[in-house]
């Protein structure tokens, strides 16, 4: 298999199957929506003998990243000619998501169809259970039985062991019945084999992305507080843009393909903010030339008088205690450190 193609994203659109004879044995082509956060809109997979001719239409609905409802077009004509355009939608699955959890997806409703109408012949009900990083191991059986309906077992990145000595069900005979999620909860592209990270594709077997990081380009940057990690903080300082939760998915996930988040952190403090969830940082009041001068001045009365009381740390700041026969005068540098740092609680100064 071959990447044939890439959009402005360097989002994978096209993947291509040569036989032994380099002769073509099939292909696959991805839309995506550029205008909402460059999420899959479409899945287009085409005969292994006619490059022309398609076998599967797939679109997608999405409330942000979590994935809502999957619709296939179905060839309608008689006698079947392959789909087109002009063949009508029909509803092939709906899901149910719960914020905050590590898989995110809670469990989903999935047509089987098996002729060419938009009536589905039979209907599969399922919740998932996942393990601490997000991974789809459990399938229980909706409609009230509540029965085991699969046991998946994996590796940390995302590849199916062996089932005989593991116990575990068949990925492919649950996909067969719609199950197609694994790795934290993607779900699992069969004619690639690769898993669907939202801002790009995941291939298990080499234990990397296939595109680049999409924040490669920015800044380079430390994790940010709360365990969560641009991925290119890595990447970049090891000369790799490609690197999945920074070689360790037994103790990371990445909700999104853009970062890499630390399970703890989430298990303790819940999902990591998203960067429209996170405040403005607050713009620093400029210190004009006569401010510093004054605040300079009294800084050196307060070094005369350092030497007679001590001083101690406030919140990051020396702040030198002055005790007099009067009162109590707070050094000016705590007021220097109020105008550069707006975020401290402006404190009164007596001068």
């Amino acid at each position: 298999m071959r990447l044939a193609g890439a959009n402005p994203r360097d989002q994978m659109t096209k993947a291509e199957k040569r036989n032994s004879a380099d002769a073509y044995a099939g292909k696959v082509e991805y839309g995506y929506c550029l205008t909402c956060g460059g999420a899959l809109a479409y899945r287009k997979e085409y005969s292994t003998t006619v490059s022309t001719t398609i076998t599967s239409w797939k679109r997608y609905e999405y409330d942000g990243i979590n994935l809502l409802r999957v619709d296939e077009k179905c060839d309608d004509d008689n006698p079947t000619n392959g789909i087109d355009s002009g063949d009508p939608w029909r509803t092939l699955e709906v899901s149910t998501h719960r914020p905050g959890m590590l898989g995110n997806l809670l469990g989903k409703r999935f047509y089987e169809h098996t002729n060419n109408d938009a009536t589905p012949d039979s209907t599969y009900d399922y919740f998932y259970g996942y393990d601490r990083v997000g991974n789809l191991v459990f399938v229980y059986e909706g409609g009230g039985s509540g029965d085991e309906a699969f046991y998946f077992t994996q590796d940390a990145f995302g590849n199916q062991l062996n089932l005989g000595h593991f116990n575990g069900d068949s990925w492919a005979t649950a996909r067969a019945v719609g199950v197609t999620e694994h790795q934290t909860g993607k779900w699992l592209d069969p004619f690639t084999g690769m898993y669907y990270g939202i801002a790009r594709w995941y291939d298990p077997e080499t234990g990397r992305w296939v595109s680049r990081d999409p924040g490669s380009q920015g800044p380079i940057g430390s994790c940010e507080e709360g365990g969560t990690c641009r991925a290119v903080t890595m990447s970049l300082s090891r000369g790799e843009y490609y690197v999945y939760n920074l070689n360790t998915p037994s103790n990371r996930f990445d909700p999104d393909g853009a970062r890499s988040v630390s399970v703890m952190y989430s298990v303790l403090f819940g999902p990591t903010p998203t960067p429209t969830d996170v405040p403005p940082t607050p713009t620093p009041t400029p210190v004009s030339a006569k401010d510093l001068l004054k605040w300079l001045s009294n800084f050196l009365k307060c070094a005369c008088k350092f030497g007679k009381t001590p001083g101690k740390m406030v919140g990051g700041a020396a702040v030198s205690i002055i005790d007099t026969i009067e009162n109590k005068l707070l050094c000016p540098m705590d007021d220097y450190f109020d105008r550069i740092n707006p975020k401290r609680t402006p404190t009164p100064i007596a001068y």
